[in-house]
């Protein structure tokens, strides 16, 4: 289906740390949303245009306030197929 498939680490880390990722990607930076973007397979380098993808799809990310982990990761995956350069 194209769609970048994750690891079941991340959905972990994801559904653990949901409402501190929720926080930090609407504000576009902070401690969940580094580590986040490196366990999707964001470089270094990457990290810092990651992390403000997330900001830029947060309202698609997380379109309610009650957008479940799966919800969240499932449009995450379909945008991210689009921008492969986000990987590293």
């Amino acid at each position: 289906d194209g769609a970048v498939k994750l690891a079941r680490a991340t959905e972990v880390f994801a559904d653990v740390n949901l409402a501190s990722l929720r926080q930090e990607m609407s504000a576009g930076q902070g401690e969940y949303v580094n580590t986040f973007a490196s366990l999707l397979g964001a470089t270094e380098a990457t990290r810092p245009q990651m992390v403000r993808f997330f900001q830029t799809e947060y309202q698609n990310l997380f379109p309610t306030a009650s957008t479940s982990t799966e919800d969240m990761l499932k449009t995450l995956s379909e945008k991210l197929a689009s921008h492969p350069e986000l990987l590293g």
